[in-house]
């Protein structure tokens, strides 16, 4: 999952926003890497090791909510399967 994003608040909570492309690139693909696109947004704050994140994917949305250490380690939530464990870094 890669994504580019910018800042669309600012303030004690920073807002970012920006497109998104899920590469999936198992062994069960044949045809290739399967690619979706859609949008990523998240809020961070200086004051909090918390990272929430709404995630829109081919008409599916999920959310995401991690703590930071190396990495933000938490676990992303669609509505329509098992959350599953994701780690996030930002640069």
């Amino acid at each position: 999952m890669t994504a580019t994003v910018t800042e669309t608040a600012s303030g004690p909570i920073k807002e970012y926003s920006g497109p998104l492309t899920m590469k999936h690139v198992g062994v069960c693909i044949q045809d290739g890497p399967e690619e979706k696109t859609g949008e990523m947004r998240f809020q961070i704050s200086a004051s909090s090791p918390q990272l929430n994140a709404t995630f829109s994917v081919a008409g599916v949305e999920c959310t995401y909510s991690g703590q930071l250490s190396d990495s933000y380690t938490g676990t992303m939530n669609c509505s329509d399967r098992q959350a599953v464990p994701l780690k996030l870094w930002l640069k």
